[in-house]
């Protein structure tokens, strides 16, 4: 009768460890790990962003911003957007098509910001501004790209897939932040313009 009775004991403080185990396992699994004050140490090797091949832009002209000393092809159909440019600020570019449509709508926009953020790689910059003081993202785990002569992050979250912080590769400027906003995928005719302002992106070539 001991015997049994010691069993059942045994056995049911065994379930009970297995289970607080179990728990504190499934607890610091659902805890994400905060990435804010991590150091960044930047790959020496960079994923090349290339031009699509089925967009010619030989004939698209050339946008130069002198303060944040870089330069942009897009096509002559694309203008700048007076209502949601600030000079010095952030520089919006659209379709002369959408120039009219209300905002805030479902036009895509290419968006072109000065982060402000001198010295630092592109994650940084991303990890102090979009990622915030809780950033739950290592820059293990970022796409780290080169565009031409620009070199940075690309955003690794979903809803930001047109999001890259970019500067020289010495780091001697200000990252500048190219993203597209303000539209939905699943229209073909703005899928086709968002297309056209990633590659307006893969052609940014930062100035002396």
């Amino acid at each position: 009768m001991k015997t049994r009775l010691y069993a059942i004991l045994i056995g049911g403080t065994l379930l009970i460890i297995t289970g607080l185990v179990l728990l504190f396992t499934s607890k610091n699994s659902n805890t994400k790990h905060n990435y804010a004050n991590e150091v960044v140490v930047t790959p020496t090797v960079f994923v090349k962003l290339s031009q699509k091949n089925n967009i010619n832009t030989s004939s698209w002209e050339t946008f130069e911003d002198k303060k944040l000393k870089f330069t942009m092809k897009h096509p002559i159909n694309v203008i700048l957007d007076p209502r949601q440019t600030s000079e010095g600020r952030i520089t919006a570019f659209v379709f002369a098509e959408d120039k009219d449509q209300l905002l805030p709508g479902k036009i895509p926009v290419l968006y072109i910001a000065d982060t402000g953020k001198i010295g630092i790689d592109g994650f940084s910059a991303f990890r102090k501004g979009d990622c915030g003081t809780q950033c739950t993202v290592s820059y293990k785990d970022v796409s780290w790209v080169n565009i031409n002569n620009a070199y940075g992050v690309k955003n690794p979250f979903s809803k930001d897939s047109l999001n890259y912080f970019l500067t020289d590769k010495n780091r001697t400027r200000s990252v500048v932040n190219f993203y597209v906003g303000g539209y939905t995928k699943d229209e073909k005719i703005v899928q086709a313009k968002v297309d056209i302002f990633e590659q307006m992106i893969k052609t940014i070539q930062f100035t002396k």
